[in-house]
Order: C-alpha cells, then structure tokens, then sequence
C-alpha cells in the first residue's frame, strides 16, 4: 500500500473525549480511524508503557519514527488485547476476533479511498511533538475540565502508575516531583491519580503546543455546547472535506434525548448517557473534599488552557 497517508493525532488525558472526537473526524469521505495503538494491552506488541515517551530510556525517538511509518504504510501487528479485568468469555472471543486496535486496523485496510487516518490515542499524548515536528502529524488535543476527568476515574475506580510515568518524564527534562510529593493521601486514589494525570498531560503538551502550531487544543466544553459548529472549524484547519450528511450525523450523535446524567458505573463508553451532561455530573458525584483538592491542583491551569483552544 502507499504511504502518502496523512496523519490526525487525536489525543489527551484518557477520559477527556478522544473517542468522540476521533469518530467524528474519522466521518470525512477519506477519513478512517485506528484505535490506540499504543494501549499497553491491545496496542502493537512493542508498546512496553502506557504513555510512551519518546526519547526516555526505554522508548527512542527512532522507534516513534518506525511507528509512524508503519500506520501510513498499515503494516502494524497487535497483542491479543487481554485486560487484566477481562472475564473468560470475554478473553475467548478476543483470542477469535481480536480486540478493538486490531478490529479497526482490519477496518482501515478495507477502506477503498483512504487517505487520512484519525489515530485516536490519549496513550500516544506524550508522542505528539516529536510527531508534528519530524512527520508533520496534525494533533488535537482534546481538553475537558479536570473535575470531571477526576470524577470519570473514580466512577472506573482507575489508577496508572504516575510515580514511574513522572521518572520517565523526567529523563526528558520534565519534572512532576513536587506535585507527586504534595498529594493529598486522604482523597480518593482515582481523584489524585486522575487530577495529577490531568496535569501531567497537558501542561506538558501546551508547553510544545507554544512553539509547534500543528498542536491545537480543543475545549471539550465547546464540543458538546455546539457540535456542529466546533466540528465545522476543526475539519476546515484540519484540512477535511466537510458536507451536509457529516454535519447531520454530528448532530444526531451530541443531541440530549437521554434523561440519565450520570454513566453507568466502570462503563468506560456508555451509549445511553446524555452527552449535555457529561462535563457537569462530576458535581454531584466528587466530594466537597474532593472537588477542592482538584481545583487547587489543577484549577488555574484549566483557566489558562482555555484560552489557547481553537
């Protein structure tokens, strides 16, 4: 297959509306999108972190080259994609089928004018400058508030490992230490992990996104606020065909018809939720306690992150 693919990184913390954000690029005529390649269990089978990062020790920017060249060309091969928390049945039919990186790698390679693929990944945040700047990876960083990222990590009960991801950070030049150090121990795990993660993420990626203009931010808030208009201004700096039926398809998927506010609990996507919601139900569901410990981690960064979104 050729390789002149282009390439739409779609990534941000895990919570923060990649999947959305990539299903509807991926509706442009041209458009296909492969599903977090480098998901430390259904990712390609060399991908040894979740968050990898290129230029640590572990992970050499070479590798992120090798990558990239082998999603234009389609030439990627997965891992089983097993979850520690996968029931039986569930693991017998990915051994079948495959999990769903692989399921949409197959579904690229079936289609007939691809041009763009959309790689919808907030595993891959910490690749994006090397991307945009060595490949000319466009990256949308999808930005939702960091009460209700806190707050979807404690309704999946989800924690990673932000001690070791800080040490490789670090073997880039970018230090968390302070912020590991000062975490308030009496809050929920998933909160702090969650709000720390937040942080982590993307006060590194505006840092890059200052001086890489193909790093854009996109306030999650404006998504769900006005969909077709937000979508309508990304596909055009984004260089994608825009039309009618894509707009129409937008709409039906943001409108509010769902009267549960809250998602189902440890459903990492729920279908019958209502999408106006899903940047408020965080208020009710963190503590006082909670919300306060979020807001002073990361609340001012939320302001002025904000204020560089498209």
């Amino acid at each position: 297959m050729p390789s002149e693919k282009r390439l739409i990184l779609v990534t941000g913390v895990p919570r923060s509306g990649t999947t959305a954000v990539g299903q509807m690029l991926a509706l442009a005529p041209d458009a296909g999108a492969l599903h977090e390649p480098f998901n430390y269990h259904s990712g390609l089978k060399y991908i040894g972190h979740y968050f990898e990062i290129p230029g640590a020790h572990s992970f050499p920017p070479a590798k992120l080259d090798e990558t990239i060249a082998q999603i234009k060309n389609l030439e990627l091969a997965f891992k089983p994609g097993i979850f520690p928390s996968d029931t039986v049945l569930r693991r017998a039919v990915k051994y079948v089928i495959g999990a769903r990186p692989l399921n949409s790698y197959r579904r690229l390679r079936l289609h007939p004018n691809l041009r763009t693929i959309i790689w919808k990944d907030p595993l891959a945040c910490f690749t994006a400058n090397h991307a945009a700047k060595q490949h000319e990876v466009e990256v949308v960083v999808t930005l939702r508030n960091p009460w209700a990222v806190a707050g979807s990590f404690k309704r999946m009960e989800w924690a990673f490992d932000l001690p070791e991801l800080a040490a490789r950070l670090k073997q880039i030049g970018v230090d968390f230490d302070r912020e590991l150090a000062e975490l308030d121990k009496t809050i929920h795990a998933s909160v702090t992990n969650g709000a720390l993660l937040w942080r982590m993420v993307y006060s590194t990626l505006a840092r890059w996104a200052q001086a890489n203009p193909r790093i854009r931010f996109l306030n999650l808030d404006d998504v769900v606020g006005d969909p077709v208009s937000t979508y309508g201004k990304l596909y055009t700096l984004l260089a994608l065909d825009w039309n009618g039926r894509i707009a129409a398809k937008i709409a039906t998927y943001y409108r509010s018809e769902s009267q549960r506010s809250v998602p189902k609990e440890k459903k990492a996507h729920d279908p019958s939720r209502n999408v106006a919601e899903v940047n408020k139900y965080w208020r009710g569901y963190l503590t006082e306690a909670e919300k306060d410990f979020v807001g002073k981690l990361s609340g001012e960064q939320w302001s002025e992150f904000q204020k560089i979104c498209v």
